[in-house]
């Protein structure tokens, strides 16, 4: 059997006679694959089944004069209204002022919801005025004499108002109105209609034709590597076995991997975007396709895309973190299969050592477990670009062809996981020379199947990309997501690197630095020493080869890794988070740098002191980042908040300070022997090596993160953290966060009563505030800007409840207003103390937040000092909250809308559905911690929110919650949609069958120019 760390077979330069056979077989392959080639290139054009939508109001037997018809995308197709001047009068009998005959936009609007431009048609003191889409139509007298009818059509070719048979005016350019309903002011719906058909073109599965086409495609590209496969036969004398003997058996490493990779998924901490991918998985059981569900007008993320429908897939079956974590988990054990059976070998002899396995282990785990443990598309990319390098590394040692086009053809599927999945590609770059030289020598394949056979496989990418959609609407979502930007050019390309190196978020968190600087460091290191043999053996000098290690692979491997990296230049946007995609390819990389820098080494002094230098300014860099992990991942995690100290000394510092002590000594010590004509350094060997000290950091940055997860699930069990989570979810049914919160229904049931009168003293007082009359609540007037005056006013006492002075309950105040500062002192049997509090500032206009504090020990009253900074502050009676649990008030099944940042901790809540050409308009809203506006994308029109048009429809009410064993932190906050229609439009639904080429309309953004 043939080892792929065997020296690879002689290259045979001459032309190798072709038999009868190999022709037929060299034929066949060539016919298939251009098969192939031609059924991919037509398959994005090959049709599509489409849903389409039509809406009619008002419907026969439908009462009320408003009915919410939210749009998504905002604007229709086309749209026909009619109103008759009957109507028009009917409109302006309701009372003085401008009258609403008919719009596509509510009149009055919740303040913190962005304004859509849709269609108003007003009267006002004889006249009419017709707009669309923020653009004027027309402004007509309204005469009162007489039947007549308006009727306005629009499309994307232009809209045109026509009194009877007369067009009254034309605007040839796209206005179509935004649609969220439709309103009038008049007391009946008689004389006016509206229709317009929903813009569903992202709705759509594939055809039977397409479907056809992309079995034969699949079925010619496996014909073709079949018949590669018996040219590759003959032309070796034989078959070889693919895989190395004993790959099978298990051994202890495995062992300690797999249960690692099991713990992990337990008690791991999500990525960044889990509960974005979650959203678009949950999305897409509504609309059948895998639309952006929280911008972009939920346009498809294809062409990048394909790995959603796995976890669509896999979502049927639980939609529970501990269940949709097992595909990374998988992919871990994958990846270090690749690796430890098939990659190590490779890589030289040094790879049968005992403790390589284990340092291989290591290094993949400190890749893996900062990044990679999710829904994101990073543990995919790492799969498929080591199976890339280890088909290409094969082709090369066997001198093969299949494992070749099996490699063009993997990179090509990876490539279509996400932008960054180019790098898939990057092995088969680096090895250009060696298979080039293949295919030249290969003369038993024709020139033309040459050609054909890697270009057929490059093609099977089409298939992912373009799985249930067609070339014209890829090509609008992603014109739709250029137009909305929110991407970073190749040239911004360092802003990743300074994500990494900064300390305000978890992009730049202790164990990411660990994984990409020790792997730069490393890769500097392996340059050095390859270029450094290089040079030497051409020079004819004795060239001091690294033991045991093929320096060809090595080269490449480098090379790979490192046009890797530069292929993340290209990708849209700068996260950290990208690097997990280097996984695979990274471990390896630091394997061998720790094999080439062991102490074993015949060390030069240079390279000793350079290796110590660069080792402790990396080592210094990861130390002083923090052990940072995204949202509620972080809570109670160790360093989690400041970085690593030891003694109250900074652990960066420290390491900094002794590695460069230690460096600068050796360097003098070098430095005088060298000047006495001695060897410099003679006893290195027994100093630590870089690859000693690298090995350490590494082993206890993976200690780091399981003893952190592990300390904060046995710590905070009485709260919320996934390992409590996901035991539950392994017990039986759980939903997630929600078990863990409480809500409190009515703040006003537990408004505390007064302790006492007295001239401060105030009895739940009704006060105006910024206009607004707000029962049971205070009122502290503006101050100037910058004084530095009293408080305002000062409450009287409150008697605290029973479960405040136990220390259960929190006193709780809500605030209304951007700034302020307040004062709680609390009061008792030998208690005087005061609590210095900031107000919250109110993120949007309207909202609330809450101010809450755990009395003291012994305090049995308490008193609040208000003051208001430069607006108007409200704040709410204290009170002592009464709660229930979020399931009894949203039970398991509900419908809301489920913001991204905490779409993944809520499995039992049911996602509004985005489906015929609109979306649901539910009755909840969950989303971030206060503070936090990162959901808003969802309801942002210049962001392509899907439920912009839903938004304008309700009116926002929140509801406190609070976290179990922590009731002074609101994690999430739930918001009580109250609708303002009283009816709901129902499409009328077909299929029709569309070409892939078809594009109906360019799609618009309000705000932006489309």
């Amino acid at each position: 059997m043939l080892s792929l760390h065997s020296t690879p077979v002689r290259v045979e330069t001459g032309s190798v006679p072709r038999s009868a056979s190999a022709r037929r077989w060299s034929r066949l392959a060539t016919l298939l694959g251009l098969l192939a080639g031609l059924c991919a290139l037509a398959f994005p054009l090959a049709p599509v089944e489409q849903q389409t939508a039509r809406y009619h109001w008002p419907e026969p037997g439908a009462a009320g004069t408003a009915t919410a018809m939210p749009l998504l995308p905002y604007q229709p197709l086309a749209l026909d209204a009619t109103f008759s001047c009957a109507a028009v009068a009917a409109a302006s009998a309701s009372g003085p002022g401008p009258h609403v005959v008919l719009s596509t936009t509510p009149s009055r609007v919740d303040p913190a919801a962005a304004p859509l431009p849709g269609l108003r048609v007003v009267t006002d003191d004889g006249r009419l005025r017709v707009s669309s889409y923020g653009t004027r139509i027309a402004e007509t007298a309204v005469s009162g004499d007489g039947e007549c009818t308006w009727r306005l059509l629009s499309d994307h070719r232009g809209t045109e108002l026509r009194r009877d048979d007369s067009t009254v005016a034309r605007v040839d350019a796209d206005v179509r109105p935004a649609v969220a309903g439709v309103f009038t002011d008049s007391s009946t719906v008689d004389g006016l209609r509206l229709d317009l058909v929903a813009d569903t073109r992202f709705q759509t599965a594939p055809s039977t034709t397409k479907l056809a086409l992309g079995a034969v495609c699949l079925l010619a590209l496996g014909g073709m590597l079949a018949a590669v496969g018996r040219l590759d036969r003959s032309h070796r004398g034989g078959s070889r076995a693919a895989l190395p003997r004993g790959w099978w058996r298990p051994r202890p490493v495995d062992g300690v991997v797999a249960a690692l990779a099991v713990v992990w998924q337990f008690i791991g901490p999500i990525t960044v975007d889990d509960g974005y991918i979650a959203g678009i998985v949950r999305g897409s059981e509504h609309s059948g396709f895998l639309g952006n569900a929280y911008r972009w007008l939920n346009a498809p993320e294809a062409p990048f895309s394909w790995i959603y429908e796995p976890y669509r897939l896999w979502s049927q079956v639980s939609v529970e973190a501990l269940w949709l974590r097992v595909p990374s988990t998988v992919l871990l054990l994958l990846s270090w299969w690749l690796l430890s059976r098939l990659l190590l070998p490779r890589l030289g002899r040094f790879g049968g050592q005992r403790w390589v396995p284990w340092l291989a282990a290591t290094a993949l785990l400190v890749w893996w477990l900062p990044f990679n443990l999710g829904l994101r598309p990073e543990p995919w990319v790492a799969v498929g670009t080591l199976t890339v390098f280890y088909l290409v590394e094969r082709a090369v040692a066997t001198w093969t062809v299949r494992p070749l086009a099996l490699a063009v053809a993997v990179a090509a599927v990876t490539a279509a996981v996400t932008p960054g999945g180019i790098m898939a590609l990057a092995p088969l770059g680096c090895a250009a020379v060696p298979l080039f030289r293949l295919l030249r020598t290969r003369t038993d394949l024709s020139a033309t199947a040459r050609v054909v056979v890697p270009l057929a496989a490059l093609g099977v990418a089409a298939l992912p990309m373009f799985a249930d959609q067609g070339l014209a609407t890829v090509l609008e979502a992603v014109r739709v997501r250029t137009l909305i930007g929110g991407d970073l050019p190749w040239y911004q390309e360092p802003e990743r690197y300074a994500n990494l190196l900064g300390f305000d978020s978890f992009e730049g968190s202790l164990p990411r630095r660990a994984a990409v600087l020790l792997t730069l460091a490393g890769v500097a290191g392996l340059v050095w020493t390859l270029v450094r043999t290089l040079m030497l053996t051409r020079s004819r000098r004795r060239a001091r080869h690294v033991p045991g290690l093929s320096r060809p692979v090595a080269i490449r491997l480098t090379a790979t890794f490192t046009v890797a990296l530069a292929t993340m230049t290209f990708t849209p946007t700068k996260w950290t988070q990208h690097f997990g995609a280097l996984a695979g390819i990274g471990a390896a990389v630091l394997v061998v740098a720790c094999h080439t820098w062991s102490r074993s080494r015949n060390w030069h002094t240079a390279e000793l002191l350079a290796g110590l230098a660069v080792t402790t300014v990396v080592g210094s860099l990861v130390l002083a980042g923090r052990n940072e992990w995204p949202y509620l991942s972080n809570d109670g995690a160790t360093w989690g908040t400041i970085t690593p100290q030891l003694g109250g000394v900074e652990l960066a510092t420290l390491a900094l300070i002794v590695g460069g002590t230690l460096t600068v000594a050796l360097a003098i010590v070098a430095a005088w022997r060298r000047s006495g004509g001695r060897r410099a350094l003679p006893g290195a060997s027994r100093l630590p090596s870089p690859a000693l000290l690298a090995t350490l950091l590494m082993v206890a940055t993976v200690v780091l993160s399981f003893y952190s997860f592990g300390k904060a699930g046995v710590a905070r069990a009485g709260s919320y953290t996934m390992a409590s989570d996901n035991l539950a979810a392994l017990q039986g049914s759980s939903c997630g966060l929600a078990d863990a919160l409480r809500v409190e229904a009515d703040p006003r049931a537990g408004a505390l009563p007064t302790a006492g009168a007295g001239p401060t003293a105030t009895d739940r007082p009704e006060l105006a505030v910024g206009g607004a009359v707000l029962p049971g609540w205070l009122a502290a007037p503006a101050e100037p800007a910058g004084d530095a005056a009293g408080p305002a006013f000062r409450t009287g006492w409150f008697r605290l409840s029973q479960a405040q002075r136990d220390g259960d309950l929190p006193v709780v105040v809500t605030t209304n207003g951007r700034e302020g500062r307040l004062t709680a002192r609390f009061a008792g049997p030998g208690t005087s103390t005061e609590t210095e509090v900031a107000a919250p500032v109110s993120t949007r206009r309207g909202d609330t937040a809450d101010v809450r504090v755990m009395a003291p020990s012994g305090a049995t009253r308490m008193r609040l000092s208000v003051a208001a900074g430069g607006e108007p502050l409200a704040v709410s009676v204290p009170r002592s909250p009464e709660l229930s649990p979020m399931n009894s008030l949203l039970p398991p099944g509900s419908s809301a809308v489920v913001d991204w940042p905490v779409a993944f901790f809520f499995p039992c809540v049911r996602h509004a559905a985005m489906a015929d050409g609109g979306t649901d308009l539910p009755g909840w809203r969950l989303t971030t911690e206060p503070g936090n506006d990162a959901g808003e994308v969802a309801y942002s029109p210049v962001h392509g929110g899907p439920f912009a048009a839903a938004r304008l429809l309700s009116r926002q009410q929140r509801v406190p919650v609070y976290l179990r064993g922590e009731l002074t932190r609101e994690p999430a906050r739930l918001y009580l949609w109250q609708p303002r229609t009283t009816g709901w439009a129902r499409p009328h639904l077909a299929e029709r069958t569309v070409p892939g080429w078809s594009d109906p309309a360019r799609l618009n953004v309000p705000g932006l120019n489309g």
